[in-house]
């Protein structure tokens, strides 16, 4: 087929949305996939990517596949879906010919700490359950591309954040403490630098990257701005850019060890915390000399954004911003 069809399975997801922005901005034909709910206005075909008939079906025509997929931030779920998700697609793709785009994480990266700056090379020796089932799903698609089966692409990314995102750690805690009037916490021994990505940028990016011939069978790190603020500080930075004044402060001992033992997320969440315990620089440079005439967002425009568009949402939904 001369004609590209980009299939970009996550719909209503952050990351999905922002991929589909960026095609679209680049007049690609367009499809949003997931099981009940695609990216606003462009067509949506419903797939489960856990079941390969139904998956196989909304990939039709395909020749680009992105799999910006979440799963829930649950490790036994995670080691039994990814697998499975990753079979399925890697089947799609066989059957159509399409080539798989992979948005990936770096929980595969370790020994901790991490080696600084964090390159596409850095050693995969995960230190977390999440990390070793990413590291599998990766292999997964890097055999597959090994044997010649598929064509592939790995784009990796920090966290990201930024306007309306609702899967940021950073929009949540600022936001929720904003909405319940109470201080923003953090712990006080992650106060560290820690590289994110603007979520617009990680579209962008992965438009470029996908449309470049010479940018497939490889790994790439997404493009972050340089001198990432400590943690402390993105977070007033964000607050104060939301129009508020709710103090950030380091997070008790005791209230740490409650949201350990009795919030199921918190736990889910607490073997990544190594991730902050030191400097977190995230190595973009690969990409940058690729595509050097790619503008990152800076941290101030990114937080300027965001913190404007929780404001707006803040004062739509004063008591029920989700």
């Amino acid at each position: 087929m001369s004609k590209k069809l980009h299939c970009v399975i996550g719909g209503a997801g952050d990351s999905a949305q922002a991929v589909v922005r960026a095609l679209r901005k680049r007049n690609e034909a367009v499809v949003s996939v997931a099981r009940t709910k695609g990216a606003p206005g462009v067509l949506f075909r419903s797939g489960d990517i856990l079941h390969p008939e139904s998956l196989q079906s909304a990939m039709q025509d395909a020749t680009h596949i992105y799999l910006c997929h979440g799963f829930p931030y649950n490790t036994k779920i995670w080691e039994e879906h990814w697998p499975i998700a990753a079979n399925n697609v890697i089947a799609a793709a066989t059957k159509t010919g399409a080539r798989i785009l992979f948005l990936d994480n770096i929980y595969m990266y370790g020994p901790a700490p991490l080696l600084q700056p964090i390159t596409e090379e850095h050693p995969q020796q995960p230190v977390s359950r999440k990390g070793k089932i990413r590291k599998a799903v990766a292999d997964q698609f890097l055999n597959a591309h090994k044997a010649g089966e598929i064509q592939l692409l790995i784009a990796r990314a920090p966290d990201f954040y930024g306007p309306f995102v609702k899967n940021s750690i950073v929009n949540v805690l600022v936001q929720d403490a904003i909405q319940k009037k109470r201080p923003i916490y953090w712990p006080a021994r992650l106060n560290h630098a820690h590289s994110f990505v603007y979520i617009e940028d990680l579209g962008e990016a992965i438009a470029d990257l996908a449309l470049a011939e010479d940018s497939w069978g490889q790994i790439w790190h997404l493009p972050v701005s340089a001198n990432p603020p400590a943690m402390f500080s993105m977070l007033e930075m964000v607050r104060d850019a939301a129009g508020s004044t709710q103090p950030v402060k380091p997070m008790p001992g005791w209230l740490e060890f409650f949201l350990k033992a009795f919030l199921a997320d918190f736990r889910q969440s607490h073997e990544m915390l190594y991730q902050y315990a030191a400097a977190y620089l995230f190595d973009s440079g690969k990409f940058q000399r690729r595509f050097p005439r790619f503008a990152v967002t800076s941290y101030q425009e990114g937080i300027e954004k965001t913190g404007q568009a929780m404001q707006q949402l803040l004062q739509a939904f004063p008591s029920d911003v989700t």
